[in-house]
């Protein structure tokens, strides 16, 4: 009862509708598919970084954000898995870690561009669709947030964000531990590239989500998200199967709903227990990962990579958490 009391429907509606206007928008210039990929992406981007700070925000500052996200996707294609992107995710990393709790809006804007920037190293091309679609999107949901949600105008987030001056204060005892936790990254995306798992974001996608800088709980969020996803797995690999037990039913139109429906749930997931917001991100990211690369039959294969690169992604941010809390207690 208690956790029915803090649903907010209206978010929901929020979310779903920006994702809806932007597909409107957008299939016309770049397809349906690609409208549905990459618009939902960049909503749940904005949708994110306007929630940052619950009693307020900036539209020019979350723009800015957005864009920077959007870039760093042709910076993943340039670079691809070579020295320069280790390099790139090294030191994005490093800064993740350094600056972490200074502006809720920048944590969780470094997090999408890493996250966008690896899924970039996979990318054969880059066509039209990424930054139409991202762009649409941005605005779309920039507009019905900012009318439907109505938060305060925050004057001073550039001031009190990336460019305060406590922000490029030097803090020498934080350095090993940035460092060492940027290692921690670098290896959620090597490994699972020397196993030959296809998409070799996951990992890191659960290294970054479980262990955020300084966090003392990490096994305990390893383990809640490690279940969230087994069971999220699970539920889909159900869901995948009514298809084939109708045959009637399209696989792409059947996904669709799917896919609206998770949209719908996700924002009711969001500030609650952990492994319920795992379970709703999972869906809705396993679904949109579907329909924009297996838009007639599903890949379970995809189910399962999912679950081994939370795994890899959770062992990795098990040690490196040990390794902080020993070098910090010297």
């Amino acid at each position: 009862m208690n956790y029915l009391s803090t649903l907010h429907i209206k978010d929901s509606f929020v979310f779903i509708g920006s994702i809806l206007l932007s597909v409107l928008i957008a299939s016309p210039f770049i397809g349906f598919q690609g409208a549905l990929t990459w618009t939902s992406f960049s909503v749940l981007c904005t949708y994110s970084l306007y929630n940052a700070k619950p009693d307020r925000s900036n539209l020019i500052y979350i723009l800015f954000w957005m864009l920077l996200i959007l870039a760093s996707a042709y910076i993943g294609r340039l670079f691809h898995l070579s020295w320069k992107f280790y390099l790139y995710l090294y030191l994005i990393s490093y800064l993740y870690y350094y600056f972490f709790g200074k502006d809720p809006v920048f944590d969780r804007a470094i997090r999408f561009i890493i996250i966008l920037s690896t899924i970039g190293t996979a990318m054969p091309e880059i066509t039209k669709g990424l930054p139409i679609g991202a762009l649409i999107g941005t605005f779309s949901a920039l507009v019905v947030c900012h009318y439907m949600l109505r938060k305060n105008v925050d004057l001073d987030a550039f001031k009190q964000g990336v460019f305060t001056y406590e922000i490029f204060k030097l803090h020498k005892n934080l350095i090993l531990r940035a460092l060492i936790y940027s290692s921690g990254m670098f290896l959620c995306l090597l490994l699972p590239r020397y196993f030959g798992i296809e998409k070799n974001y996951w990992a890191t996608i659960t290294f970054i989500m479980v262990m955020p800088p300084k966090s003392l709980i990490v096994f305990h969020n390893t383990l809640i998200r490690f279940i969230g996803s087994v069971i999220a797995v699970g539920v889909l690999y159900l869901l995948f199967q009514v298809p084939d037990l109708l045959p009637e039913i399209s696989f792409s139109s059947y996904m669709i709903v799917l896919f609206l429906f998770f949209s719908f749930m996700l924002p009711l997931c969001f500030g609650k227990n952990f492994g319920i917001t795992t379970f709703g991100v999972t869906c809705y990211s396993l679904i949109l990962v579907e329909l924009s690369m297996y838009w007639s039959h599903p890949a379970l294969a995809l189910l399962v990579d999912r679950v081994l690169e939370t795994m890899i992604g959770g062992i990795i941010a098990i040690l490196t958490s040990y390794i902080l809390r020993v070098l910090h207690k010297t």
